[in-house]
This record gives structure tokens, C-alpha cells and sequence, in this order.
């Protein structure tokens, strides 16, 4: 079923979605932290490792598939850096699930939780067109005589 989605939707689409939704997955936490509504902190900290894990996949499933290596080795990068960031922001949502009222605790998963976010942001970044088309000779203005 991944592979029917992979297909369909081109990765750069997903990722854009992917990012608005961790964006909102993100102030849903915040609300459930100000709220004290632990399992609500939980829903949505689960649904941004889901994210941040498909995202990663897709990421390798890129760099596997690609020839150019300055792309690969910016994805990989980027990916690489969304993986270091991913059992953080898990752990910090289990500890403030269990402790929803601590303020160290809610500034500790919030700041695990942007750095995912610019994890994301750094894969989909990788995925802009400039990245890799710059070194396409079809696509350069020196070719186009």
C-alpha cells in the first residue's frame, strides 16, 4: 500500500505535507501540555515519530535511488539528522506525559519537537528543484544554444 502511495504523490508533495502537519501535531501538544491532558500529548507526539519515520524512509528510498551524489549525500545528511533528533522528542514525550505539569520537562519536548521540525525542513529543503537540477547538463542555460 506505501509503494501505491509512493507512486502516486511526488515526494516533494509529501513533504510539504508531512511539515504543516508535524506543524499541527505540534501546537496540538502544546494545547494538550496546557491543558494537562496527557493522552492527547501522546496522540499527537505519536503521529510526529509516525512522520518523522515515513519521512526517513521516503529519504532512503531517495538517496537508493538516485545517481547524483551531492543529492545523495544531502538527503542522507539531512535524514540523518531527523533520525538523531527522533527518539529524543519520543523520550521527551514520555517524560512529560507522566509529569504533564512540569515547565522543563514541556520546554524540553517542545525544543526536541522544533528540531525535528527542522529536520523535516532540511529534507524537504534537499527536494527543491535548484538542488537537483543544477547539475543536469539538459537543464543548464550553457546547453540551451
Amino acid at each position: 500500500m506505501t509503494a501505491l502511495v509512493d507512486e502516486a504523490i511526488d515526494t516533494k508533495s509529501l513533504l510539504d505535507a508531512s511539515e504543516e502537519a508535524i506543524k499541527h501535531d505540534l501546537e496540538k501538544c502544546q494545547m494538550a501540555m496546557a491543558n494537562h491532558q496527557p493522552q492527547m500529548l501522546v496522540a499527537g507526539a505519536t503521529s510526529i515519530a509516525r512522520r518523522a519515520n515515513r519521512i526517513m524512509l521516503v529519504a532512503k528510498r531517495e538517496v537508493e535511488n538516485s545517481e547524483d551524489p551531492k543529492f545523495r549525500e544531502t538527503v542522507k545528511a539531512a535524514s540523518d539528522e531527523l533520525s538523531s533528533n527522533h527518539l529524543p522528542m519520543v523520550m521527551g514525550a514520555k517524560a512529560v506525559a507522566g509529569n504533564i505539569q512540569d515547565p522543563t520537562l514541556q520546554k524540553g519536548f517542545m525544543d526536541s519537537g522544533h528540531r525535528i521540525l527542522g529536520a523535516v525542513a532540511k529534507v524537504r529543503e534537499a527536494f527543491q528543484p535548484q538542488s537537483r537540477t543544477s547539475h543536469h547538463p539538459l537543464l543548464t542555460s550553457s546547453s540551451c544554444i
